[in-house]
């Protein structure tokens, strides 16, 4: 769609010049001015949202981030659990969270909650206005296959972002 714009501001452009080569103005001194529409595209990346079961200083979070940042084409926003909540499903804080600045184990920027996986992602896309395009959920500390896929905490929270309409 901008390159339609900044195409069709040219093709204006080249039909409005005035210029010709003696210097001076044509049609007996009137004057006609050009004007270029011009368009700047600031890259907006897609957010991911990356969140766990295993709190926001486990291993497999922090290799997740680490891909993703690697990547250089997605804005990676992170809020985790402040601690292991692993078998906690898809359940939920009744009340107020509490969330504070924290850190993957590389150093990357999160916010954790003391709460739930599913709560990471309530409070992410309420209070904490993230808008992300995406929700990646893990990568988990064990398996979660067959009748572990609903005590999951990780599974838990990636059924609560599509709940709330982020793909997960």
């Amino acid at each position: 769609f901008v390159s339609i714009l900044a195409a069709l501001a040219l093709v204006g452009a080249a039909g409005c010049s005035s210029d010709d080569s003696s210097g001076g103005s044509a049609g007996g001194g009137d004057e006609t001015t050009t004007t270029a529409l011009t368009t700047t595209t600031e890259a907006v990346l897609p957010t991911v949202l990356v969140t766990n079961d295993d709190g926001v200083g486990a291993e497999g979070i922090d290799a997740l981030v680490n891909a993703l940042v690697d990547r250089g084409d997605v804005e990676v926003v992170v809020v985790a659990p402040l601690e292991n909540q692993s078998g906690s499903g898809g359940k939920t804080t009744g009340g107020e969270l509490v969330v504070t600045d924290a850190e993957t184990i590389s150093g990357h920027p999160a916010k954790a909650v003391d709460g739930f996986p599913a709560d990471t992602v309530v409070w992410a896309l309420g209070e904490g206005g993230i808008e992300p395009d995406l929700v990646i959920s893990g990568i988990n500390d064990g398996q979660n296959i067959g009748p572990l896929v609903d005590i999951s905490g990780t599974v838990g929270a990636a059924r609560q972002a599509a709940q709330m309409g982020v793909p997960a």
